[in-house]
C-alpha cells in the first residue's frame, strides 16, 4: 500500500509555545520514541539538528498511543505518516519539519488468494489503495 514514511508531527498548541522554533522546540518538548529502534538519531542525523541538549525521550512501543500523547500536546514524535495523515488534514497535529524519515518498513493488506475474489473483499482492498495513494 505505502512505504514507511515517520513524519515529524506535534500538537498545534506545542509548535506554537516554541514560537515555531524547531530548535527551540527540539530542546524544551520532549520527544515521544515509538519505533522499535530510536528513530530520533537517524532523523538527527538526516536534519543536522542536535537533539543531545533536550529532553530525554519518552518510550511508547504502541503507536496509536504515541499518537494520543502527541495530540494531547505531550510531546512530539515521529509517527508513521499513513497513521497520522487525518489528524494533520484535521489540523490537530501539525508537521514541525519538512524532513520527513524513510524507514524500512512498508504497509500492505494481507488476504487469501481465495478472499479477494469475493466482492466485500475486493472493496475493501480497492477503496485501502485508492485511500492511500496520495501517500504512496
Amino acid at each position: 500500500l505505502v512505504k514507511g514514511v515517520l513524519s515529524p508531527v506535534c500538537a498545534p498548541s506545542v509548535l506554537a509555545a516554541a514560537g515555531g522554533n524547531i530548535n527551540r522546540l527540539v530542546t524544551d518538548t520532549r520527544r515521544i520514541q515509538s519505533a522499535g529502534y530510536n528513530e530520533w538519531r537517524d532523523w538527527s542525523a538526516q536534519t543536522g539538528i542536535d537533539l543531545s541538549q533536550g529532553r530525554s525521550a519518552l518510550v511508547i512501543e504502541d503507536f496509536l498511543v504515541a499518537i494520543r500523547a502527541v495530540t494531547l500536546g505531550e510531546g512530539l514524535a515521529l509517527l508513521p505518516r499513513v497513521l497520522v495523515q487525518d489528524l494533520i488534514d484535521a489540523g490537530e497535529l501539525v508537521l514541525f519539519s519538512d524532513s520527513a524519515l524513510q524507514v524500512d518498513h512498508t504497509y500492505h493488506v494481507a488476504h487469501t488468494v481465495a478472499s479477494v475474489k469475493r466482492p466485500h473483499v475486493r472493496a475493501v482492498v480497492d477503496w485501502l489503495r485508492s485511500s492511500l495513494a496520495p501517500l504512496a
